[in-house]
């Protein structure tokens, strides 16, 4: 018998140590022109409508920037981050990173007596935020404001600015639905790529990230977690090159997804590419089902693995669409005790399921038919199982398993044989 080893880290712990995630709304890289006359662009960043008709301004519009930007005016529910509290002081822009929040300073103008919303938050423009001092807006150049929308939910836009010329864009905006902070530049498309930066915290992403000019690209950098939700239909590749992205919805292209060494991979969702890991895949948030196209884990990786009640949903599952290799992968059990000693004798855990062919030398220190100590617990490790007998995660659609099932102590198991050994002999008497 050999002693299993494991992780004594509770991934649950984790999560419940790190702050709320605000559910983020992006839209997409839009690349809306913004005319060098005054009708400008009126846009309502909620629905994302905008028209150019200043006799007939869109419906619900927020921002209406006009002179290629040189002049923006914004509607009582949308309040721009500015350098003081005055209805006409500077936009400013802000450097990625940038928290927009209650702290942030926006205008505290309210309309008079007979003017549209009387007593509320009133109309407001900037003529002042594009020059060379801090926190202005250079012409021709990216930059970004923060927002404050009717109901207290923040937001960014990025936008290019010019001085009554062309060339003067709306380029994209996010924004959070849930009063929650949020960090300017958190996703954000450059070039082909849509990046999630969670340097200032974990954030959710509900809506869906789309192909936009070409196929896209999905970059996860920086410490921290970023969580998709949405049904995301990219067709480029994924690269989780730091921190942890959970994949909580689907992402159907079917690009390959890379996990860097240090870098996690998990969620409750699927993603329809390859996946090829160098760090770390942790199916589930907790325990739960992830599934993937192909899966390549490669020398010095690790699979995070989660059990606790006995039952169907008691463990975690890598459903796998495709071949599986595991070369010299590292097996964390996370948990301090797995909850593999409430289990019965018997009960079968499906750690991976896959349809393709399967396992190149498997989990480093995990051999086939090998049967492994747990706490007070025995269980016997398979590579290519079939699955007879008492079955959990039943929802596996592959035709190979990765298993364990739990079998009798040695003792109790040499006392169940001379039972039926003393039993054989009364028969023969």
């Amino acid at each position: 018998m050999k002693p299993i080893r494991f992780s004594t880290t509770s991934a649950v712990t984790l999560v419940l140590a790190l702050p709320a995630a605000a559910d983020v709304i992006y839209s997409n890289l839009k690349d809306i022109s913004i005319p060098a006359n005054f009708d400008g662009v009126y846009l309502d960043v909620d629905s994302g409508l905008w028209n150019t008709d200043a006799n007939a301004p869109q419906s619900g519009w927020d921002i209406n920037p006009f002179f290629g930007g040189s002049v923006m005016w914004n509607s009582p529910g949308f309040q721009p981050v500015r350098s003081g509290t005055g209805a006409t002081d500077a936009v400013l822009n802000l450097a990625t990173g940038t928290v927009v929040n209650g702290s942030s300073v926006f205008s505290t103008f309210t309309q008079g007596p007979g003017g549209q919303n009387p007593g509320g938050p009133g109309f407001g423009s900037s003529e002042t935020h594009l020059g060379a001092g801090p926190g202005q807006f250079v012409a021709g150049s990216e930059g970004y404001f923060g927002f404050r929308m009717a109901g207290g939910n923040y937001g960014w836009m990025r936008v290019v600015l010019t001085n009554n010329t062309g060339g003067a864009l709306i380029k994209e905006w996010a924004y959070e639905n849930s009063g929650a902070a949020i960090g300017v530049g958190n996703v954000r498309h450059s070039g082909s790529t849509v990046t999630l930066d969670s340097i200032t915290g974990p954030f959710t992403v509900s809506s869906s990230i789309t192909d936009v000019g070409g196929s896209t690209n999905l970059a996860k950098t920086s410490a921290g977690t970023a969580t998709l939700t949405g049904t995301n239909s990219f067709t480029g590749t994924t690269t989780v090159s730091s921190g942890t992205l959970l994949v909580n919805g689907s992402n159907t292209g079917t690009g390959t997804v890379s996990v860097d060494s240090g870098a996690t991979l998990g969620g409750t969702g699927s993603v329809a590419g390859a996946v090829n890991v160098t760090g770390v895949l942790a199916p589930g948030a907790s325990i739960a089902t992830f599934s993937s196209g192909a899966l390549t884990m490669n020398a010095g990786s690790t699979f995070a693995y989660e059990a606790s009640g006995n039952g169907a949903s008691g463990a975690d599952l890598m459903v796998v669409n495709g071949a599986l290799s595991l070369t010299d992968v590292s097996l964390d059990l996370v948990g301090a005790d797995l909850g593999l000693n409430i289990w019965d004798v018997g009960d079968k855990i499906t750690l991976i399921s896959y349809t393709g062919t399967g396992i190149t030398s498997g989990f480093t220190g995990f051999d086939d038919d090998t049967v492994y100590t747990f706490g007070a617990n025995q269980w016997l490790f398979n590579y290519n199982d079939t699955l007879a007998g008492n079955n959990f995660n039943l929802e596996a659609t592959g035709s190979n398993f990765v298993t364990l099932t739990a079998v009798p102590e040695p003792g109790v198991a040499l006392l169940g044989g001379l039972g039926v050994l003393l039993l054989l002999r009364r028969r023969r008497d």
